[in-house]
């Protein structure tokens, strides 16, 4: 069976990444350098207030996209993301994924 233009664009534009328990995978005010996809785990998605206190916005599980926000543009993550358990990322970096819609 044929490759789709986006099956191609996912198989050629990703990488894996494994977190550990408590590893956090991006923080509030990073650059946003790509999306991320749960292949397997639970991630944490959340703010910090003034007082240092977590504001918890969702639980991502696997399926879930984390990170999407500023994915198309070219704003800072509004939030943190932190593996609750083990988890399988894959990454689709946006340059990667701007070159691919570009071809």
């Amino acid at each position: 069976m044929e490759q789709t233009k986006t099956g191609n664009l996912l198989i050629d534009t990703n990488e894996s990444i494994n977190f550990q328990s408590g590893e956090t995978i991006f923080r509030e005010g990073d650059k946003v350098d790509g999306l991320f996809f749960i292949e397997k785990g639970k991630v944490k998605v959340y703010r910090t207030d003034a007082d240092g206190e977590e504001e918890i916005l969702r639980i991502a599980e696997k399926g879930d996209f984390v990170g999407y926000r500023g994915f198309l543009t070219d704003t800072d993550h509004e939030a943190s993301a932190k593996a609750l358990e083990p988890t399988l990322i894959i990454l689709i970096r946006k340059e990667k994924f701007r070159d691919a819609m570009e071809s």
